[in-house]
């Protein structure tokens, strides 16, 4: 299969989201990390991000190399959609998506979107990358201007932590670990500390293992 292609964004884009919920249906991919586990799991008021995988909010998957990565997990019926996609009818009687996370709990990948971010360790490199949400999203027709030096300050804490948390699973990926290793190592915490502690030991108890 060839891998898709996309373009990187230096400056700004043009995009507007139009709520119509494609993005959250059908075959879409949700990944999380673990500060979206942590947010996640305070909405839901669960005191553990375990809950948040016995009661099928979210499973695991493999991601990029040999990783293992979270993914919220849609659901089957009547159609496949995200459990968080609340639906509503706008002004014009359309039937239009809302995401019940928006705002402090959203997952960060969706709150970037239609920005992709790529990390390359190896070479040093971080970038952003213009993935269009769905085939049919009208977002960048829009005359909306977005810079990316904004996207930085607005999204600079949760740029952070993406970046920790990547740099973890690139550091993992050497070890080939089963997805219950991942599981132990990265997402199973309680959330009643900040998430600066809950990174910090995550981050300890990976380096233990890597300098094992």
């Amino acid at each position: 299969m060839k891998e898709m292609q996309f373009s990187e964004i230096k400056e700004s884009f043009y995009f507007t989201c139009s709520q119509c919920g494609n993005c959250c249906t059908g075959y879409q991919k949700v990944f999380l990390d673990p500060y979206d586990l942590f947010k996640m799991a305070r909405y839901l008021r669960f005191s553990h991000t375990r809950s948040l995988f016995e009661q099928d909010f979210v499973t695991l998957v493999q991601g990029q190399h040999r990783s293992w990565v979270p993914q919220i997990k849609f659901r089957e019926r009547p159609f496949r959609f995200c459990p968080f996609l609340q639906n509503f009818t706008d002004e014009k009687d359309q039937l239009r998506g809302r995401c019940s996370l928006h705002g402090a709990y959203k997952p960060f990948i969706c709150s970037l979107a239609p920005l992709g971010r790529e990390i390359d360790f190896v070479r040093g490199q971080d970038r952003f990358l213009f993935v269009k949400p769905d085939p049919e999203c009208p977002g960048p027709e829009s005359s909306e201007e977005h810079r990316i030096k904004d996207i930085k300050e607005s999204y600079s804490t949760e740029l952070l932590y993406q970046s920790r948390f990547f740099r973890m699973l690139h550091d993992l990926d050497v070890l080939n670990y089963s997805s219950r290793k991942y599981m132990e190592l990265l997402y199973i915490f309680p959330v009643d500390r900040s998430i600066e502690s809950i990174y910090e030991k995550i981050e300890k108890s990976v380096e233990n293992v890597i300098n094992l």
